[in-house]
This record gives structure tokens, sequence and C-alpha cells, in this order.
């Protein structure tokens, strides 16, 4: 490799040694205000990418530098991909204005949305333990670890806290009775206590 000096950036640019194209290292306002020949590659140092001129217009690459320290790579093989993509994975990475659509692909952790006829709604799915298994949506559960035995609640029914186990709320009126007993609300100020008929035999 060597160098030769460019009158239009008065900077040295690199030269293959075969006499090939010439990398332009410049600030991209500088690269875009050049007047390159066809084939020139160019690096931004403000947007660290490659640029390639070609067809009378700049083309970007999507490839980001990243400082790679020594030779050796201690991540999960030599040579991983510095910027968080490879052939078969991306990590570290913020997703943003995306949607999720189908997938066939039945393997552990794989996600999809299938509507659902019988249901005639989206259902959102994630694959474990060899099935499809449907994320619950529209409700949220939480769990009460201030009562005993820890209950579990919907949270869904403002302004109330139902029992999932009960069906009562956890407020109660001045006799201390579930303002909500068994999903049901009395009209009445006060809650009657429910009763429960075993029937007879």
């Amino acid at each position: 490799m060597g160098f030769k000096f460019n009158p239009l950036t008065g900077k040295l640019d690199l030269v293959s040694p075969s006499g090939g194209s010439s990398l332009l290292v410049d600030t991209i306002i500088n690269i875009f205000n050049s007047t390159p020949e066809e084939g020139q590659l160019a690096f931004s140092t403000d947007t660290e990418k490659y640029y390639l001129y070609e067809d009378s217009k700049w083309k970007e690459s999507d490839a980001i530098s990243s400082e790679r320290i020594g030779a050796i790579d201690m991540g999960a093989i030599q040579g991983s991909s510095l910027s968080g993509y490879g052939k078969d994975y991306v990590s570290s990475k913020i997703i943003s204005n995306c949607s999720l659509g189908s997938n066939s692909e039945a393997k552990k952790g794989a996600i999809r949305t299938v509507f659902a006829n019988s249901l005639q709604r989206d259902l959102f799915q994630i694959y474990l333990q060899e099935n499809w298994q449907t994320i619950l949506t529209g409700v949220n559960i939480q769990t009460d670890k201030n009562e005993a035995i820890v209950d579990i609640e919907f949270t869904d029914f403002a302004p109330w806290v139902l029992s999932l186990i009960t069906g009562n709320s956890d407020s109660k009126d001045s006799n201390r009775v579930a303002t909500i007993q068994n999903m049901k609300i009395d009209m009445g100020a006060y809650s009657a206590p429910l009763t429960i008929d075993g029937g007879t035999f």
C-alpha cells in the first residue's frame, strides 16, 4: 500500500500497489463535494462508514467500523462481528419501529403473531416446550405477597384489584366485606356476605 497527495482535499489518500482505486479518507461533506472517478472508495471520518462512487453517485455501505483491540477475539468465535451482526444472529441492539409477523419455524424461542379463527382475534405466541404458547394480552396479573396465602390478582379492573382465586376485590366496605365478591358487585352501599348453598342430598 502507498499514499498519494489529493489536491482536492489537501490530504494523502491510500493507494493500492496494483494502481487500483485509492481510498479517500475525509469527512462526509468533503467526500460528497469531491469529483471522484468511477469506482472511487471513501471512508468518512465522522460517520465512520465506507462509500463507493458508482454510476455517478455515492453509495453508502451499512458496515460500521468498530475498534478491535488485539488479534485475539474473546467472543464466542474468532472474528465475530464487533457491530453485533452475523449470519445467524443480531446482538446488543435496540429494535424500534418494527412489527412482528408470522413464523413457521418451530424452534425454541421463536415468536410470532397468528390469527385464531376460533377466537376471531390475533394472538402473540412464543415457541417453548415443543409447542406454540400463547402470551396473555389485555389482562395484567400480579402476586400479592401481603396476603397469606400469597394471592394472584387481576390489575386491569380499576379502581379494583380482583383476586384470581376468589374473585373478590382487595377493597372492603365499612362492614369489612369485599366490595366485589366472586366477580360480582352488590347494588347497595354495603355488600352482603356471600352465601354458599351446598344443596340437598
